[in-house]
């Protein structure tokens, strides 16, 4: 037998004691391992709610949030592909711990069931179903009134490019039928459409 257990705080509390209570039972019958968070996880969130009691400088990912501040906010940072480059950086470096066994992922890496995973079925997707689907649209067009289509769009089409709410030019194009590609392919023409720029690698 297998005992994998996560202890969500280094606190020798009565949590600790009554897990310590219950492993005793079986020390000399099962495989045991713990962790200790934060201290086998450093990056994840402890949950001390200092943040919320104390300030947000309290917090331990304070400096790295400063970071992302200082860039002008998310969407800044994002826009220069700093975002893209962390997290590129860390699947990598997530992907190494695993596979060197120096973050253990149950099922993953530990205690692994290598005969399940033999005998699994492979998901096959079933190609007929993407022309059953664009049959069932082109049959829908062929019903709908492509005049009220039309003019739904074109309204929607004005309103991107003024001030106005879209929400409720996008419901009376859905009335209509309009398709969502159909709908997109409006607003792209007046917002564009975003582009990485390359910055990610």
């Amino acid at each position: 037998m297998n005992i994998t257990v996560i202890n969500g705080t280094e606190k020798h509390g009565v949590t600790y004691r009554l897990k310590e209570m219950f492993l005793a039972e079986f020390k000399d019958k099962a495989n045991i391992t713990e962790y200790y968070l934060p201290k086998d996880c450093p990056s994840f969130c402890i949950g001390c709610l200092n943040c919320t009691l104390k300030g947000e400088n309290i917090c331990k990912d304070a400096e790295y949030i400063k970071k992302i501040d200082a860039m002008g906010g998310a969407v800044a940072a994002i826009e220069q592909g700093y975002m893209q480059g962390e997290m590129s950086a860390h699947a990598y470096e997530d992907q190494r711990d695993i596979e060197t066994k120096r973050s253990i992922v149950v099922g993953v890496n530990k205690f692994v069931d290598n005969k399940q995973l033999a005998e699994q079925d492979v998901l096959t997707a079933d190609l007929s179903v993407a022309e059953r689907q664009i049959a069932k649209v082109e049959k829908m067009k062929d019903g709908r009134d492509q005049k009220a289509v039309d003019a739904a769009l074109t309204a929607l089409k004005q309103a991107c490019a003024g001030e106005e709410n879209l929400m409720p030019y996008l419901i009376d194009a859905v009335k209509t039928y309009a398709t969502l590609g159909e709908i997109c392919g409006v607003m792209k023409e007046i917002f564009g459409e975003y582009r990485q720029d390359g910055s990610m690698f």
